[in-house]
């Protein structure tokens, strides 16, 4: 997983010693080498639960050419931090699973636009945990300014209008 390897170096590598070929895996390489690269020189992935992490850099057109060929871990890839919302809604076609983990709602690049403008990605318990995941995150001032969010939990059968500091 050395960041200064490349396709070239795994290349000449088994050239030289194709009795080792199966020590060069796809589910370590593909922590350097872009995944585009290793499938256009056959390799492919032994453990899928492993290429969907954030280990690996994935793209929407690498995620479109390669949807029914690679088990990705379509209930992951919405938490990826490669992967933004407008990435998820512009793109149905991709077989997104949002049952397990609720992946874009831990999204890393998930924002308060994103709420308001891909509003049928957010039902309304998407909707309320999103707003309580981003509550930790974005500045102050963008609560005060939308005190009717569900930025926090609520309490005693109210919801609270501002979050804790």
């Amino acid at each position: 997983q050395n960041p200064h390897l490349t396709m070239d170096m795994v290349l000449q590598d088994i050239k030289q010693h194709p009795q080792v070929k199966h020590q060069w895996q796809f589910d370590h390489l593909c922590h350097t080498i872009p995944v585009d690269t290793l499938l256009a020189n056959n390799f492919i992935p032994e453990r899928p639960d492993l290429i969907s992490s954030s280990l690996v850099n994935v793209t929407i057109d690498m995620l479109k050419r390669t949807k029914d060929t690679i088990p990705w871990g379509w209930s992951v890839l919405p938490r990826h931090p490669d992967i933004k919302i407008a990435d998820i809604a512009n793109h149905p076609e991709l077989p997104w699973s949002f049952t397990a983990g609720f992946g874009f709602v831990y999204n890393p690049n998930l924002t308060h636009q994103d709420i308001l403008d891909y509003p049928h990605l957010f039902t309304d318990h998407y909707r309320r945990m999103a707003y309580m995941n981003l509550g930790r995150t974005i500045p102050f001032e963008e609560i005060q300014k939308h005190p009717d969010k569900p930025w926090s939990y609520i309490v005693t059968g109210k919801q609270i209008g501002r979050a804790h500091v």
